[in-house]
């Protein structure tokens, strides 16, 4: 597989990333968008999601995300996903509260309400909020992780 890790508008972390080999360079990128996404998304959504039994809010988790085109990141998400549940498990409604729910009537025709879409919403906020702050500690976990390899301590 070819390709390479490129930072836009970075140009010292783009030609330290360049004279190193490809495994290498997605392995930094991946420290550094797991550490964006545990510090600042992750801590972000707990502070926003509703608590009603607590199991929503503990189940949230940090995990890898695998796109097309060799592209790569991490997501926050519920660990059944947004639909899945178990035994003994709240998650299911969690995708209700973050994408909303369409009109529901009850059997008898009595209209019983809908969740406005983004009115609850606790994973994207945490995203748009902080594009900034995400921004800016990706770039600079980047650097500490390129100082690291190049010290010889990356782990």
């Amino acid at each position: 597989m070819s390709g390479k890790v490129i930072v836009t508008g970075d140009k010292a972390i783009d030609a330290a990333l360049r004279s190193m080999p490809l495994k290498l360079q997605k392995k930094i990128s991946r420290k550094a968008t797991r550490k964006a996404a545990k510090d600042i998304v992750l801590i972000d959504a707990l502070a926003k999601v509703p608590e009603d039994t607590g199991q929503l809010a503990s189940s949230l988790v940090v995990r890898a995300a695998k796109g097309r085109n060799g592209k790569f990141g991490h997501r926050v998400e519920t660990a059944k996903g947004f639909y899945g549940s178990g035994e003994g498990e709240d998650q299911f409604p969690g995708a209700f509260l973050e994408f909303g729910t369409k009109e529901r009537v009850h059997k008898s025709g009595k209209k019983v309400g809908r969740l406005q879409p983004g009115k609850f919403a606790y994973m994207r906020t945490s995203i748009y909020d902080n594009q900034d702050k995400i921004i800016d500690l990706y770039l600079g976990a980047m650097r500490e992780f390129i100082s690291e390899q190049k010290a010889g301590t990356l782990k």
